[in-house]
């Protein structure tokens, strides 16, 4: 069985949050590039559609 017909097992799939390790992660480098490039805004997803969340929730136990 795959994850969203992606043609990744499902064991695989929901092994990858395990090896996402943000630590070289520059924010301020992104917005440095995002106005050198004539952007005005950025749109910042805090969460997955997985369930992955930028900090704590009630409502799943996976946190970046």
């Amino acid at each position: 069985m795959s994850r969203g017909g992606s043609g990744i097992p499902v064991e695989e799939y929901d092994a990858l949050y395990k090896q996402f390790n943000p630590v070289n992660f520059n924010a301020l480098e992104w917005v440095k590039i995002a106005k050198a490039a004539g952007m005005k805004y950025i749109v910042f997803t805090s969460k997955h559609h997985d369930g992955f969340c930028m900090w704590i929730q009630s409502i799943t136990t996976i946190i970046l």
